[in-house]
């Protein structure tokens, strides 16, 4: 099954600003899986940038972590983890380390903006010694979004689509850019190949 998951990502060439990035990744769920079971599934390839690093600057706040289970009720998505998160990230990261599994849950639950509370297995009571498990969590209302997300993803081609020789692509996407001007680049190893400016609709 084809499961949302967000990524922190640079936004910034310089590698100085971050967003959120949704991808659908396919993952094993058994027959008949629950909301909750899709939920702890996204969130585990959530917090696991590493296969995509080769690709996309995603960054691994939750090295060494993992998601212990996820439960829900009408009113509360509770997620919880094995640790609180890895060190050396800086508060603008964390945050958004927090945010990407709130966004993950969320979407792979389909059930709205439910709140979202963290435990921790091993007993803390902060993310990254920072963010309190005792309070909830959730994505900003719609018009502060772009503080969470990057301001372009790719929705189409997705990632591994492969086209024959000769073929026209055509790439669609979603913006959150400031005043919907948004710049984009082609890349081929590395090197741009085609650039230009859009307005987002």
């Amino acid at each position: 099954m084809a499961l949302p998951a967000y990524f922190v990502g640079a936004t910034s060439q310089a590698g100085d600003k971050f967003g959120l990035y949704r991808e659908f990744v396919k993952t094993a769920l058994p027959a008949g899986a629950t909301p909750a079971q899709k939920a702890k599934a996204a969130v585990a390839v959530a917090m696991n940038a590493q296969p995509f690093t080769n690709v996309e600057p995603d960054i691994q706040p939750r090295s060494g972590t993992s998601v212990a289970g996820v439960t829900l009720t009408p009113s509360l998505i509770t997620i919880t983890l094995s640790s609180p998160g890895a060190s050396g990230f800086t508060k603008e990261q964390t945050r958004l380390a927090v945010q990407e599994l709130v966004w993950t849950a969320q979407a792979a639950i389909g059930k709205g903006t439910i709140p979202v509370k963290f435990l921790v297995a091993d007993g803390s009571s902060t993310l990254f010694g920072t963010y309190p498990t005792a309070q909830t969590y959730n994505r900003p209302s719609k018009d502060l979004q772009y503080q969470d997300l990057a301001p372009i993803w790719i929705i189409s081609p997705e990632r591994g689509h492969v086209y024959k020789a000769g073929s026209t692509v055509v790439v669609t996407g979603e913006s959150c850019a400031f005043e919907a001007t948004t710049q984009w680049q082609l890349k081929k190893s590395g090197a741009v190949v085609k650039s230009g400016t859009t307005t987002a609709r």
